[in-house]
This record gives structure tokens, sequence and C-alpha cells, in this order.
């Protein structure tokens, strides 16, 4: 798992050959522009994607909807219900 501003810093080490992404869906809205903005871990994605595929680096990315949903919301309701078992 990585946060957001982990994602804009990441520098993968030499060895990684794959990454897939997990882009949580909080969303902001801008009060002054009276507008949404971009999910920041969409965004954080899509830039540490295009930065690691220039490396030749294989990438994937979980679908996520943009409707404030959050994959680490989401395991840990599993992790809880299950006790971490994965099946």
């Amino acid at each position: 798992m990585m946060s957001t501003s982990g994602m804009k810093r990441f520098i993968p080490p030499f060895e990684v050959e794959r990454i897939v992404g997990f882009p949580d869906g909080d969303i902001e809205f801008d009060d002054h522009k009276k507008t949404w903005r971009e999910p920041p871990g969409q965004k954080a994605w899509l830039s540490l994607e295009s930065r690691v595929q220039e490396e030749g680096i294989v990438t994937g990315m979980n679908p996520t909807e943009w409707n404030r949903t959050d994959p680490l919301d989401n395991w840990n309701d599993f992790y809880e219900r299950f006790g971490g078992v994965a099946a």
C-alpha cells in the first residue's frame, strides 16, 4: 500500500517488473471554482504509471468508481470480517 504522496515520489527498485495500482476514489470539491476536482489518488497513479512505463515496467490498475470509494477501506473491511484470510 502506498499513499498518494508516496506515489508522487516513488522510485521503483531495479528488479521491479510490474506495478498494479488501486487508486482511491476520494474526490474534492473546489469551493472557489464550484466544481469537483479530479481524485488525487487517480491523478497520482496516472503520474506514477506514466513514469514507470517509460522505464519498461508493466502497469495495471484496479478499476475504482470515483464516488468516494477507497480500496483501503474495502481491504480493512474484508480483513476485519475474515481475519485477513484471502481466499
